[in-house]
């Protein structure tokens, strides 16, 4: 099987080296492209069509988001982990809301961003640790971004920590003997019932409600 191909988006250059040194040292990945702006960015994704990129969601002349749009028009199969300094939840919901898969603070170490590009090429959403504080944080002490509570179903409780564990569609049909169709089914019916159409919000759901431990 051939090396999953690896676009790296980040401005400091010596982050840069660093990143190309680490993935390139992990076996099954190479560093194809290197860009450090959203417009180099994008054009590295039109020339090199990556399997994945590693992206700073901030830069120079903008923000991942931009170039996340691209990609989901142009390349929509491309896997995106997120790089961030930036420790505001809404940074995790902004890029959730547009298709990316994996989340690493920059506090974290090398090997929590190699977790996530593992996860994410096996198909997982990847928090990291801080990031997944930053959904809990978001809850308010006075109450204020709570909603009323939904009564779930067993199965839809289950199929939700799946979830928020990082589980794939394809990893909780093998693991609970249901069809790929019926897990799409039960996400579709959380969606419906918690009123939660991102991965991030239901992320954050299942923390607030304790059906997944946190970090």
């Amino acid at each position: 099987m051939s090396d999953t191909r690896i676009l790296i988006v980040e401005d400091y250059t010596l982050i840069r080296d660093l990143l190309r040194t680490q993935i390139n040292e992990s076996g099954g990945f190479r560093v194809v492209a290197e860009a450090g702006t959203v417009a180099e960015a994008i054009a590295a994704c039109r020339e090199h069509r990556p399997d994945m990129m590693v992206l700073d969601w901030m830069l120079p002349d903008g923000t991942g988001h931009e170039i996340v749009q691209m990609v989901r028009s142009e390349l929509p199969g491309m896997k995106i982990v997120m790089l961030t300094a930036n420790e505001h939840e809404g940074v995790v919901r902004d890029a959730a809301s547009v298709g990316v898969q994996g989340f690493v603070s920059k506090r974290q170490s090398l090997h929590i961003l190699k977790d996530a590009i593992q996860a994410v090429e096996a198909g997982k959403c990847f928090y990291c640790p801080i990031s997944m504080r930053m959904l809990l944080d978001a809850i308010q002490p006075d109450g204020s971004s709570q909603q009323p509570p939904v009564r779930l179903t067993p199965r839809e409780r289950l199929i939700l920590r799946a979830l928020a564990s990082g589980m794939s569609t394809k990893e909780m049909a093998h693991k609970y003997e249901l069809s790929p169709k019926t897990i799409a089914n039960y996400m579709t019916m959380l969606k419906d019932k918690l009123r939660i159409q991102e991965p991030a919000g239901l992320v954050r759901y299942a923390i607030k409600n304790g059906i997944v431990d946190t970090p």
